[in-house]
């Protein structure tokens, strides 16, 4: 689901849960059929709080928000405000800024207003940091009020905010770009510039071990970049403008995968990878094409490594074959197509003969000049799982990588 969806169903969830508390008003004068504005009050501040207890947690648990995010200026409220605060709050503080962070369901969604008051008591208010003139604390403000934001997020450490930004929904598109601005250069970015290889690597393995499943190796991050031999370096810092390669095997149910992507690191301004990398890209593709256009029941892994090496340079195409069986073991039993190190025929591993139902690891690379980056090479290296079926074809499992995986 799109981030601005997401920031849309809250806001609806939000403002529909109060009808359970209507009950709780009484006593209404005929001059008053509503009450007093003091029992009025009391009845929006029961649904505000069973909005935050009862309907936030649901729905960022729903929509898979860690934390969500509204920050805005007195006078340009965002349109969610209203359903966020007490019937006594009638304008933003200067500036609020309100963090939902989700602990989990034993601890529930902490909640956090920096400027502005608690609303009777739903929010941990931080309204100070320093002292004034004249002894009174003095309110957040500025780089102070950013700062004491940034850290608080950096040390909640969300996998997934949501803001309120949508191109389609008014209620939902409250962020100003002013906000937007400063709530971006407060955080930084959030890969490039702080997170290695290795950071990843770890990252992904225990994301395994906490689904469940298991690894047959330790998963590998590497990258290319401009200008830059980077082949020797040891978890190097990811920046932007990076190509990252990854290789990745998961066990499920006794069943190994093995699978090799590759991303890029979009620059400042960017919206897509240079067309030089995804031309490199659909080189890998072909290759893939070429191994299943020669791969047939019956021929050996020998016999089609030699025929897709032929076409492969034929197309002028600068790659290397080394797919290899898969199954009960990462690297199964049956012929080998090729190794990394060593293109030519296999003896033994290699005789063998394709079967139906066989599984392969479509494991290979093609390096390709790229205009952008000055005619420097850059080695696209891509495998996924395909299956020889009882017809003699090679398919997909599922599907192979066509488009570089942008990270923003």
């Amino acid at each position: 689901m799109k981030r601005t969806q997401i920031v849309l169903l809250l806001i609806v969830g939000l403002a529909a849960g109060a009808g359970s508390v209507l009950a709780q008003t009484r006593d209404y004068s005929p001059e008053h059929p509503f009450g007093s504005l003091r029992e009025q009050a009391r009845t929006q501040q029961a649904w505000l709080e069973e909005r935050l207890e009862r309907n936030l947690p649901m729905l960022m648990r729903k929509h898979g928000v860690d934390m969500w995010i509204v920050t805005m200026r007195e006078y340009n409220e965002d349109p969610v405000f209203r359903a966020l605060v007490s019937p006594t709050t009638f304008a933003a503080r200067r500036r609020t800024i309100y963090i939902f962070h989700d602990r989990g369901p034993d601890e529930g969604v902490e909640r956090i207003a920096l400027g502005g008051s608690s609303q009777g008591g739903a929010y941990d208010a931080i309204r100070a940091t320093a002292t004034a003139a004249d002894g009174r604390e003095a309110e957040l403000w500025g780089s102070d009020q950013w700062d004491l934001f940034a850290g608080m997020v950096r040390e909640r450490n969300p996998e997934r905010i949501a803001v309120n930004i949508s191109q389609e929904h008014n209620f939902g598109d409250g962020l100003s770009a002013g906000e937007w601005e400063q709530m971006q250069q407060a955080l930084g970015p959030e890969l490039p510039g702080q997170t290695t290889t290795e950071d990843v690597e770890w990252w992904m393995r225990q994301r395994v071990h906490d689904l469940g499943l298991d690894s047959w190796f330790q998963p590998s991050v590497s990258l290319q970049r401009r200008g830059a031999d980077m082949a020797d370096a040891v978890a190097p810092v990811i920046e932007r403008g990076d190509v990252l390669h990854c290789d990745f095997g998961l066990v499920a149910l006794g069943m190994a995968t093995d699978t090799q992507h590759m991303a890029y690191v979009l620059r400042e301004g960017e919206t897509e990878a240079p067309a030089g990398l995804q031309q490199a890209l659909a080189n890998a593709n072909r290759l893939q094409d070429i191994l299943f256009e020669e791969t047939r029941v019956g021929r050996s892994g020998n016999e089609i490594l030699e025929s897709v090496l032929e076409k492969m340079r034929s197309e002028g195409l600068n790659g290397t074959m080394y797919t290899h069986p898969i199954g009960d073991h990462g690297h199964g039993a049956g012929p080998l197509i090729g190794r990394w190190d060593y293109q030519a025929s296999i003896p033994g591993r290699g005789d063998p003969p394709v079967i139906p139902g066989m599984w392969f690891s479509t494991e290979m690379q093609v390096t390709t000049p790229v205009p952008e980056w000055d005619g420097q090479p850059v080695r696209m290296a891509v495998e996924e799982e395909a299956e020889i079926t009882t017809d003699g074809e090679m398919r997909w499992m599922l599907r192979r990588q066509t488009e570089l995986h942008l990270i923003r």
